[in-house]
């Protein structure tokens, strides 16, 4: 279930493109580290992890950019997140 709130979290910082909110970009690191503690309780460490890992990475790299939010580098993150998301209701 938290995957799908990370989904969402993310989504909703997508729709504000161009300008960042960073209040949509808080809610979707903390639903983001929710999801990443749920995979780490059911699997462990794995690919699953380390993918979600840089998802992290990029989301906050876009609620802290050091020049322009990097738009398509979190819209590559949403599509690898869905994927991640699409593996844990399998």
């Amino acid at each position: 279930m938290s995957g799908q709130d990370a989904l969402g979290a993310v989504d909703q910082a997508l729709s504000k493109k161009p300008h960042a909110d960073t209040h949509d970009f808080s809610a979707a690191v903390r639903e983001l580290a929710r999801f990443r503690e749920e995979v780490i309780q059911s699997e462990g460490t794995g690919e699953r992890l380390s993918q979600l890992n840089a998802v992290i990475s990029v989301v906050i790299g876009g609620h802290y950019p050091l020049g322009p939010v990097p738009w398509p580098h979190l819209e590559k993150a949403r599509e690898l997140l869905a994927k991640i998301v699409q593996g844990s209701d399998a």
